[in-house]
């Protein structure tokens, strides 16, 4: 395959990325599934974006190189950028959903806890807002407030296996 015919169709990947925003972090693990290298060059793209006076678009590309960095393991760097773009839109719920995975991961759970709140305040039928708090607070050993959690995850998706299974574990550790 032609360099030229990858460029191109990372191009394409990005803009599409783009225009769905780091709402959809699936777009950006998709497109790093497409070519054999990191996230790097997401990043790489997304900065120099960024830092174009004339983008009008700044909250999705700090949104979508926030998920980049969370892809390299940078989640520090991936707080940063979601902080970022929650200034310039402050109704995002998935950005604080990415920013609460992004601080669970750092050990943070009481801030992770925060920004999984403010997902559900802002959408509240956010299933993975409620697993990744269930999951917080069971890490914290707050079975109770994790038991409720895994609780509406299942009452929003009963097929979902995780939520029972982290329900039954929660309910062990309380007996």
């Amino acid at each position: 395959m032609s360099k030229n015919i990858i460029v191109a169709l990372l191009l394409f990947l990005i803009s599409a990325i783009f225009i769905q925003g780091c709402a959809n972090k699936s777009g950006a693990e998709a497109l790093h599934e497409q070519r054999e290298g990191g996230y790097e060059d997401e990043i790489e793209y997304y900065s120099k974006v960024i830092e174009d006076e004339r983008n009008n678009t700044e909250q999705d590309c700090y949104c979508n190189r926030a998920c980049a960095y969370m892809g390299t393991g940078e989640y520090a760097k991936a707080i940063e950028d979601c902080t970022r773009a929650l200034q310039l839109n402050p109704y995002d719920a998935d950005t604080y959903c990415n920013r609460g995975y992004s601080y669970y991961i750092l050990g943070d759970y009481e801030k992770a806890i925060e920004d999984y709140e403010q997902t559900i305040e802002l959408n509240e039928n956010n299933i993975c807002a409620y697993h990744s708090r269930g999951i917080a607070y069971h890490k914290m050993n707050k079975y109770d407030k994790a038991i409720e959690d895994y609780t509406k995850v299942i009452e929003l998706d009963p097929d979902n296996v995780k939520a029972y299974n982290n329900r039954a574990s929660a309910l062990l550790a309380v007996v």
